[in-house]
């Protein structure tokens, strides 16, 4: 066990954390880009703090055992999204990013802009509800 902690990355232990969305219950209208890719995907935040400028209602989350996180950051990041290039915007660099993630198999790509980005899943399917608070 130990040995396991040791190996551990941050991006492990991201993955190992709670994710928070917050939703206005009155207001189901979703924010749009015109980005369809990047507009189709689930957003939550690995702290509430950042989801409740989404809504005062949260649902806690926690990945499925085997969910594949990418962390902007890390090498993987850099080898499949690779890096912001100049002149590009946030949206774009990060549709780019969840694009190449998805491509790759991953699930979800946590970006470190938690306020602004966010975690965004590709494969809703590995958020398990912890606890929802309205």
């Amino acid at each position: 066990m130990g040995g396991e902690a040791l190996r551990m990355t941050a991006c492990d232990r991201i993955a190992r954390g709670l994710f928070y969305r917050g939703q206005n219950l009155r207001d189901n209208r979703r924010i749009r880009t015109g980005a369809s890719f990047w507009d189709d995907l689930m957003f939550v935040a690995d702290n509430e703090r950042a989801a409740r400028a989404y809504g005062s209602a949260i649902t806690s989350y926690r990945m499925r055992p085997g969910a594949r996180l990418l962390c902007e950051g890390s090498r993987d990041f850099q080898a499949i999204a690779g890096r912001w290039r100049t002149g590009e915007s946030l949206l774009t660099f990060a549709e780019r990013a969840a694009r190449s993630a998805a491509d790759a198999g991953y699930d979800a790509v946590w970006f470190k802009r938690q306020s602004d980005v966010g975690t965004a899943v590709i494969n809703r399917d590995v958020l398990v509800p912890v606890e929802v608070r309205l």
